[in-house]
């Protein structure tokens, strides 16, 4: 009950209104403000010097090489739709580039608005320990309709998952502190919504399509 005191009132600072009004802009096609003028490399860039060592986890679950020249870091949340909306399309867009991107998953369940999202990162924090958190992940996003305890751990069997070893995990408190520090580490980068997105350093809002992640792909910058 405390941890969930503690997220809302984290996120309760972040989240206001202004974010639903976003979220509609980005449902009904509206081009996110982070995407005009990309032409010309509008992109927010925040200090890397200083907050790469909270951006690019190296304990976060990750798919590509750590030498990849493209880092996309996504700050989700599991009960999130938009991020549901973007899952396929991020992942289609690692495979495409495959050896180019490397993916990191961030913790940010909005605690105050989706009840069911922080014993889905559990979960799925859970998942991680027997190397499968990307088939949980899925399956999560798969059936984000149902994401009870219940069905976390019908969920768990049917990846193949050691029930005893995720059971007794999903009833602990052992992630909250990782899931705490993702959200705090967000909130120092600016999020205040989901999905959010850092590519390279360079900070991307919403659920955008596979062809302007395509188009980012080729414009963003790559040094290190």
């Amino acid at each position: 009950m405390l941890i969930l005191i503690f997220l809302a009132l984290v996120l309760a600072v972040v989240f206001t209104i202004e974010t639903y009004s976003a979220y509609k802009d980005i449902k009904n096609g509206s081009i996110p403000e982070n995407l005009q003028g990309l032409s010309e490399g509008n992109f927010f860039n925040p200090d890397l010097s200083n907050l790469r060592n909270i951006l690019e986890t190296l304990d976060d679950p990750s798919l590509g090489s750590p030498n990849a020249p493209i880092t996309i870091v996504e700050f989700g949340d599991f009960e999130c739709p938009f991020c549901r909306e973007s899952f396929t399309i991020i992942r289609e867009l690692e495979s495409l580039y495959k050896g180019r991107i490397r993916l990191i998953y961030r913790d940010f369940p909005i605690v105050d608005i989706h009840k069911n999202s922080l014993l889905a990162h559990v979960a799925a924090n859970c998942a991680n320990e027997q190397g499968k958190f990307w088939a949980m992940h899925d399956k999560i996003f798969a059936n984000q309709d149902d994401m009870l305890e219940a069905d976390l751990k019908k969920y768990a069997r049917q990846i193949g998952l050691d029930e005893n070893k995720f059971n007794s995990c999903l009833s602990s408190n052992k992630y909250n502190k990782e899931i705490v520090e993702d959200l705090n580490n967000g909130v120092k980068l600016g999020v205040g919504r989901t999905p959010t997105w850092f590519m390279n350093g360079y900070k991307i809002e919403g659920s955008i399509t596979l062809d302007q992640w395509k188009d980012l792909v080729e414009k963003i910058p790559v040094g290190k």
